[in-house]
């Protein structure tokens, strides 16, 4: 769906927060958390569910980070800000044509998202 791109993105060109350019640090998974010198923690793959959420929060807040940005396969079940990130049926189309012309077999645009069509959802 482009999250995991975004947060890459956010890490490589940082963050820029009342106009300053501010250094962030990307996690594939909580397990990785360590501490660093960024004031800014991405961490990929979390699940959804609401004490996930919080534990993440808790402990990426023990290791000093001030702002926490949480990449989850489906929306958060906790009340925090969030951002969804969706793609249009013409993008489905378009990233099903390259996988067929890449991968060389069929993959339908009709799954409810990305993730599904890459990790099996396909006929």
């Amino acid at each position: 769906m482009g999250k995991t791109f975004l947060g890459w993105v956010i890490h490589k060109e940082g963050l820029s927060l009342s106009g300053e350019r501010v250094r962030a640090v990307y996690f594939p998974l909580l397990k990785c958390l360590e501490r660093s010198e960024a004031k800014v923690v991405i961490i990929d793959n979390l699940p959804p569910e609401r004490g996930a959420i919080r534990e993440a929060i808790h402990r990426c807040r023990w290791n000093g980070f001030d702002l926490v940005i949480l990449i989850t396969h489906l929306p958060a079940q906790d009340q925090i800000p969030s951002v969804r990130v969706e793609l249009s049926e013409e993008d489905f189309k378009f990233i099903s044509q390259n996988l067929e012309r890449n991968i060389g077999r069929p993959f339908p645009w009709r799954v409810r998202n990305l993730w599904e069509m890459i990790k099996g959802g396909y006929e």
